[in-house]
């Protein structure tokens, strides 16, 4: 069977079907202002509590760098979180400088017991990295659910949660 370029654009990015025993994760590429964007998508082993994803960093501005940061947390029924991951950050130049569109991949091991309360994931992805690991200390510090957290870090990131 051959299928038209139109079916082909149509068919999903990502594996709509998950694996038994994995929970995917995508947010989608997001556009972040000044013509940045960010992906994060990635799998959690259920059984090892292994996380593997991959983040896209692009800007499509001429000299406009900047650095972006990805962070990743499941949680629980109540929205509680069960893990979070690290921040990892990436920087890329404007396309007429050097580097303006990469992806890394990246890993994370949650407590393999953990990973049966997971219920939801939050994708942050931030154009300013700094002032979300300080609003993340603060709510870290506060004890309060993954909402909270979402709405307050809209000055400086987008997220899909799912």
């Amino acid at each position: 069977m051959t299928l038209s370029e139109e079916e082909l654009q149509r068919i999903p990015a990502a594996n709509p079907l998950a694996p038994a025993g994995t929970r995917q994760f995508d947010s989608g590429l997001m556009h972040l202002g000044a013509n940045h964007w960010m992906r994060t998508w990635g799998v959690l082993d259920l059984g090892t509590g292994q996380v593997a994803a991959q983040t896209r960093t692009a800007t499509f501005t001429w000299f406009g760098g900047y650095h972006g940061a990805t962070y990743v947390i499941f949680s629980d029924a109540n929205d509680a979180p069960v893990f979070q991951s690290g921040l990892h950050r990436y920087g890329v130049d404007g396309t007429v400088i050097g580097t303006s569109d990469r992806r890394d991949a990246w890993w994370e091991s949650m407590p393999p017991a953990d990973t049966a309360r997971v219920a939801r994931h939050a994708v942050f992805l931030t154009w300013a990295p700094d002032s979300f690991d300080k609003i993340l200390g603060r709510w870290n510090e506060s004890g309060e659910k993954v909402a909270s957290l979402i709405a307050r870090m809209a000055a400086v990131a987008a997220v899909f949660a799912g």
